[in-house]
This record gives structure tokens, sequence and C-alpha cells, in this order.
């Protein structure tokens, strides 16, 4: 058995419900291998500390999207097993998308360091961030996954719920999760065995956490656009971000919003050019 990691001194909560030590640069999810300084690595999760930066990692790091975690790129690991998932940092009180993506670059800014290339990306609310963090870090490339690049691309019935959005109190998206199975079943195609997991992350994540993401979806302003390459896959029957008001690279003529999960030959394919594109 793998011993246990001493208590840190000083805790804050993260948005995923587990605890990220204050003076520590990212809570990763995936493997990390150490060149300099200090690393302590219990299973899958790799705590890289703040003083000790000479941290090497393989090419690709993925942010998830409202409702989701590590788990939801489980089809991306297979093909990139040295995928990295930071979490959440917790938001400030109304703090805007970019201000928030600042912050998770500030966090990330160690895995960036080495001479390898690093390739940034995420799905859905992952890509927002990842497209304004990338101002920050500079990666070799940005992926966005069911993703855009403004909050116009919203489809407008749903940024009419804005007013909604703003005044909702955590209970109500509780209720909302009791909902879930159904309103994934409405909105995805999901195999079934698919949806139980998808539903399962949606149950356990934080109620603030995804009411903060979804108002500053609706609010968001985006910066000056990053000067790395950006390159997007999506799927024609998004029902969240509408196909036409996004600047696709490929699209995937049956693809929902989930596409990681119900097109991951298409995606990790996708991924990889992206990845390799970078290395040559």
């Amino acid at each position: 058995l793998l011993p246990q990691p001493p208590p840190p001194a000083h805790k804050s909560h993260n948005a995923t419900g587990s605890y990220l030590p204050q003076n520590l640069a990212a809570h990763v999810h995936g493997p990390a291998m150490v060149v300099t300084g200090a690393a302590v690595v219990y299973g899958s999760r790799s705590w890289l500390q703040l003083e000790n930066r000479a941290v090497s990692m393989k090419k690709l790091i993925l942010l998830p999207g409202v409702g989701a975690d590590a788990r939801l790129f489980e089809p991306q690991r297979a093909a990139f097993p040295d995928l990295l998932v930071p979490e959440w940092l917790p938001p400030e009180p109304k703090e805007p998308l970019p201000h928030y993506a600042a912050r998770m670059a500030e966090a990330m800014a160690p895995l960036f360091e080495g001479a390898e290339p690093v390739v940034l990306g995420g799905v859905s609310f992952g890509g927002m961030v990842a497209y304004e963090a990338a101002r920050h870090v500079r990666p070799a490339a940005v992926v966005q996954i069911a993703s855009c690049r403004s909050r116009h691309a919203v489809r407008a019935m749903l940024r009419l719920t804005r007013p909604v959005a703003a005044t909702m109190l955590p209970s109500a998206l509780r209720v909302a999760k009791m909902m879930s199975p159904m309103a994934v079943e409405l909105l995805t195609n999901l195999k079934t065995k698919q949806r139980n997991f998808f539903v399962e992350m949606f149950k356990e994540a934080d109620p603030a956490f995804m009411k903060w993401a979804l108002t500053t979806i609706l609010d968001w302003e985006p910066a000056p656009p990053p000067d790395v390459p950006v390159r997007q896959i999506h799927g024609r029957r998004d029902l969240l971000i509408s196909v036409s008001n996004v600047e696709a690279d490929e699209v995937i003529p049956n693809g929902g919003h989930l596409i990681n999960m119900t097109h991951p030959a298409e995606v990790n394919a996708f991924i990889r050019k992206a990845v390799n594109s970078q290395e040559a």
C-alpha cells in the first residue's frame, strides 16, 4: 500500500469537492515525472510544488466541462495515457471568465515549463477556459472540443436564461441533478452506460461552482484572441453551442455536445493531429 500524504497546513476547498493545498501549483489527475524539486505521487494524483518548478511532462492537458471532472476524459486517456487534467480552482464571487482563466493559467504554469511543447484544450466550458488561459501560458496549440470563443456562440434560447442563472440558488441545481437522467437523454445521444457514467459525474458536481460557471459563460466578454493556433472540433447536432456560430476545423455530422464520449475515435484523431503538428 502507498503511504498517505501528510495533511497540508492550510487547505482550500475546490470546486470538485476535494481539497487543494494552498502552497501547491496545481492539483492534477494523471502521471507526472519529477526532474528536480519535490513532487508527491499517490495513485493517479500528483501534487506539484510551487517552490520547485522543474517538472517534465507529456504534451496534452485537457479541462472538463461544467458538471464533469477528470473522468469525462476516460475515452481520451486510452489514446493519451499521459493526459493531465487539472482540477478547477474555487472561483471568486462574480469572477469574470478571463480573470478566472488567468488564475488557472498561473496555477498550471509549472506544467508548461521544459523543452516539450504542450497542447492545452478542453470540452465545452473547459475549452473556453483553455482559450482564455492560452494568452498567459502560451501552449503550442489550443484544442476546443464542443466549445466556443464567445458567449454569442451559445444558442440564443440558452442566452435568454441569463437572468434565471444569475438568481438561481444552488438548491435549484440540486433539483436539476435529480432530473439529470432525463435531461441527458434528451440532449445527448449517449449509450446507456455512457449516460449513467455522465449522470453520476453531474450529480457529484458542486452546485455553487456550476451556478457560477453557467453565469460567467453567459456574461463572457472574451479578451483578445491568443497568439497560438486554435483547433476546433464540433458536433453538427450540438444543442447547446450551435455549429453555425463556431469556427470549427472539423464537424462530426451526427455529433451532439459530448462528442468526446460519443465519437472518441474522431475526437482522439483530431487531438492527435494537433499534438503531432507541434512535435514536428
